[in-house]
């Protein structure tokens, strides 16, 4: 979740709950993602994932955001 040199880490402080809900992950997951937090440029949909690998993905992230907190 700390992100590499393809993605953003997802204990930012961009990615609270507040911020970005479930629903634009789930969003993000289906449809891909505009480049616009990070210079990685844009986010491709992942094919293949049910909705409950969605709602798993989601439910793994927002517990570790949880246990690890976030970053600036």
């Amino acid at each position: 979740l700390r992100g590499t040199d393809k993605g953003p880490s997802h204990l930012s402080i961009l990615y609270e709950p507040g911020h970005h809900s479930d629903e634009s992950f789930r969003s993000a997951i289906s449809n891909g993602a505009p480049q616009h937090h990070w210079s990685f440029g844009d986010m491709a949909p992942v094919e293949g994932l049910t909705e409950s690998d969605v709602e798993a993905v989601i439910a793994f992230i927002r517990a570790e955001q949880q246990r690890l907190g976030f970053e600036e």
